[in-house]
């Protein structure tokens, strides 16, 4: 998995000990170009923070999420010109990202649902790793609309079962949450999906989505 959320997660612990978090997936303390750390490594280090009670870590990760952070497709996703473009951009180029995690965008009637895909929940860390990343995109979607009111989902939902206190993520997300689901995922209506972003170019995105379509086909 790329190391880019990995050391954001661990580094929003705020434990003592992160330098030695970091170093057992391979991560020195200082700020490193992205790689590729062992995913199940990482899911060990997160079950080491969250093991005495912390339900909050994925919500103080997507906190410090910034969409600058992943480079050509972070300008990808706020250069388009509305969500549900932004969304669509995600589905697309998150093979990019190294991630072992698919992305769907899935259109119904009353708006559609954004699912985080191929990454099921066999454990405590990959659950923790689920919740941030529906965290994180929301966080990326807010960034990109320019306020954090804008972007409130319908719902969220999480295959896996409940923490042991919701708060956290119903402080967050704003909106019902809901656990023991069949996938994780958060819906927003057309209102949302449809709201221009701040920084929507279509030159820009032109370009830039030229760069990653070719960074595709060699992949």
């Amino acid at each position: 998995m790329s190391s880019v959320p990995a050391r954001a997660m661990i580094a929003a612990s705020g434990r003592s000990d992160v330098d030695a978090l970091l170093a057992r997936v391979g991560l020195g303390p200082e700020s490193e170009p992205p790689t590729l750390i062992d995913a199940d490594m990482f899911y060990d280090v997160v079950e080491t923070i969250v093991t005495d009670g912390d339900d909050a870590l994925a919500y103080r990760y997507a906190a410090t999420v910034d969409i600058d952070r992943y480079g050509v497709a972070g300008l990808a996703f706020k250069t388009a010109t509305t969500i549900r473009v932004a969304l669509e951009r995600a589905e697309r180029y998150v093979a990019l990202l190294g991630d072992a995690v698919s992305y769907e965008l899935r259109p119904d009637v009353d708006g559609a649902a954004f699912v985080v895909a191929g990454r099921p929940a066999h454990r405590l860390g990959v659950a923790v790793a689920n919740e941030g990343a529906i965290a994180a995109l929301v966080a990326v979607c807010r960034q990109a609309a320019g306020t954090d009111t804008s972007v409130v989902p319908v719902n969220v939902s999480f295959a896996h079962r409940p923490p042991g206190s919701i708060d956290a993520a119903q402080q967050f997300f704003g909106c019902p949450v809901r656990y023991g689901q069949d996938a994780d995922a958060f819906r927003l209506d057309h209102r949302v999906l449809d709201a221009p972003t701040r920084l929507g170019d279509d030159a820009i995105s032109h370009y830039v989505m030229g760069h990653l379509d070719e960074q595709l086909r060699v992949a």
